[in-house]
């Protein structure tokens, strides 16, 4: 029998015992992970602050010898207690090191359990039956396949997000993804995933539900945010009204996502490409930008002025498109950005709705700023104002990550488009 810790005292003699072992360990890891990442933010937290300390106590000593009192017992308890500060901030950075090394070692065998996991359970006999399908008839395969021992409904929150609404659905739906983490991940395959990510694991979920595992190495991110904007990102898309695309922060260096049915946009484009070249690939792209949530996904890049909504960002299952990788979800301006230039606008979707002129772009391009006087709104007074309220109460969740500034772009952003809905549905003067 495996405990929970999760030492095993006999043999293991059958796979299944072999994938509750390893699943087990890479969840134990993933507990003692996150509990070293915590300790590294408090230690780091302390070893900024010590040297603001130290300062003050040198300040004091300077205030006293500039008034006589050198050698005194004043003067040598200041000396004692910044010789001591001194020597704690360099234990601390010690310990941040160490601390920091330690849970890069945790991570990478918790990855090694994920990845024999997968292996074993790559034996069972369900790899082999699809084994000669496509990638995609795999993928449909797991995804709708019921797990084996799923519990009753009623015994734990389900991960569907279909009936979250607004800003409280949406951090309750990345809430429950985390809670469904905790309760029990089993790990089935690797997937790709993007140039930033150390891992991409497709699994599933104690409650059934198939979900993608991304793991991003914080030393070979563009941007040291990217966890913290992918979170937030599912976050706005999620009160936009877009289903199904919450995404959970496990920790600094970790997300998880619902696996999401479908094509990405590249393989439809692709195919686009090769029936009518350039000009089918383009026509395509700004067919995808119409369909189902083609708006709302546009309405998210502006605002969190994502810059790599690339045609394998988002996926789209028969009329409905859906966004997914949020990490270049900037919320603010590229350095260097004119404003008087116009608005920034790299996202396909964002300019087949909010540009004047519909001006979809190929991928890969560079985007040309769009002047304030281009902006187009498609929502009504209405819905805009709904948007509003919704991203408006999210405003405590993006405290809670330190990032007040990030959602006070979003707003800011939002007034944008409030001004260009009153300028494209102002009354024509006679």
């Amino acid at each position: 029998m495996i405990t929970s810790d999760p030492r095993h005292s006999g043999e293991i003699t059958d796979l299944p015992a072999a994938i509750d072992f390893f699943t087990r360990a890479a969840a134990y890891c993933a507990r003692v992970r996150s509990s070293l990442s915590e300790a590294d933010a408090q230690v780091r937290q302390h070893t900024e602050d010590i040297p603001g300390i130290a300062m003050l106590v040198e300040t004091a000593r300077t205030v006293l010898a500039g008034l006589g009192f050198t050698g005194g017992a004043v003067a040598r308890i200041l000396d004692s207690a910044h010789e001591r500060l001194t020597s704690l901030s360099a234990s601390a950075r010690q310990l941040d090191q160490v601390l920091r090394t330690a849970t890069e070692a945790v991570a990478s065998l918790e990855d090694g359990m994920l990845v024999m996991a997968a292996l074993f359970h790559g034996q069972t006999g369900a790899a082999e039956q699809l084994a000669a399908q496509p990638e995609r008839a795999q993928l449909t395969a797991f995804y709708r396949e019921p797990a084996a021992a799923a519990p009753e409904p009623a015994q734990r929150p389900h991960t569907d997000h279909t009936d979250y609404d607004g800003a409280p659905g949406a951090v309750a739906a990345a809430r429950a993804l985390r809670q469904a983490y905790h309760d029990g991940f089993t790990p089935w395959r690797a997937l790709h995933g993007g140039i930033h990510a150390t891992s991409v694991t497709l699994g599933r979920l104690a409650d059934g539900t198939a979900a993608v595992l991304k793991r991003v190495n914080p030393d070979e991110a563009e941007d040291p945010d990217e966890v913290e904007n992918d979170y937030l990102g599912g976050l706005v898309a999620t009160a936009l009204g877009i289903d199904r695309v919450a995404v959970a922060r496990l920790d600094e260096n970790t997300t998880l996502a619902r696996f999401l049915d479908g094509d990405t946009g590249t393989q439809r484009c692709a195919r686009a490409e090769n029936i009518g070249g350039a000009a089918g690939e383009l026509a395509e792209l700004e067919r995808l930008t119409r369909l189902r949530h083609g708006r709302e996904i546009g309405l998210l890049d502006f605002l969190s002025n994502n810059l790599d909504r690339n045609d394998g960002n988002f996926l789209v299952d028969g009329g409905t498109v859906r966004p997914i990788d949020h990490g270049s979800c900037i919320f603010g301006t590229m350095r260097g950005h004119d404003p008087e230039d116009g608005e920034e606008m790299y996202s396909p979707f964002a300019r087949a709705h909010l540009h004047r002129h519909g001006d979809v772009i190929p991928d890969n391009t560079i985007a040309p700023a769009v002047p304030s006087a281009d902006l187009h709104c498609p929502f009504t007074g209405a819905e805009l104002a709904r948007h509003r309220a919704n991203l408006a109460r999210l405003e405590p969740e993006f405290a809670a990550c330190g990032a007040l500034a990030k959602h006070e772009f979003v707003m800011r952003q939002l007034d944008t488009i409030a001004t260009a809905n009153r300028r494209t549905h102002a009354p024509v003067s006679s």
